[in-house]
C-alpha cells in the first residue's frame, strides 16, 4: 500500500499546563493551517526535530473541538514520548493509506 502525506499546518509553544508520562497539554497559536485531534505531529526545536507525537484533544477556550485554524491560540493535548518546550514549534500531518489494486488482464 502507498502512503501520503498531508501537511496539515504549524503551530508554535507558547505554554505548557501539564505533564504525564507519556502526555503533555499545551498551549499553542495555530501560525499556518491547521491542527486537527488526531493528528500526527513533529516537533522542531531551532531549526531541528527532536522528536513526534500525535495530538489527541484540540480545545478552542473550553470547548472540545475536531480543528482550530491559523491565527487562533487554543489548548492541545499531546501524546508521545518526547518532551515539548515553550518556543517549539509543532508541524501536523495526517498519512492516509491507499491500497494498490492490482488489475488482472486475460
Amino acid at each position: 500500500s502507498e502512503v501520503t502525506i498531508e501537511e496539515l499546518g504549524r503551530a508554535k509553544v507558547l505554554a505548557i499546563f501539564r505533564t504525564d508520562k507519556k502526555a503533555m497539554t499545551i498551549g499553542a497559536k495555530i501560525l499556518e493551517g491547521r491542527m486537527i485531534k488526531d493528528a500526527k505531529v513533529k516537533i522542531k526545536r531551532k531549526g531541528s526535530y527532536v522528536g513526534e507525537g500525535v495530538i489527541s484533544q484540540c480545545k478552542s477556550g473550553p470547548e472540545d473541538v475536531n480543528e482550530v485554524l491559523k491565527d487562533t491560540e487554543c489548548g492541545l493535548r499531546y501524546e508521545g514520548s518526547d518532551i515539548i518546550e515553550v518556543g517549539d514549534i509543532l508541524e501536523a500531518h495526517t498519512e492516509h493509506s491507499k491500497s494498490k489494486k492490482l488489475i488482472f488482464e486475460e
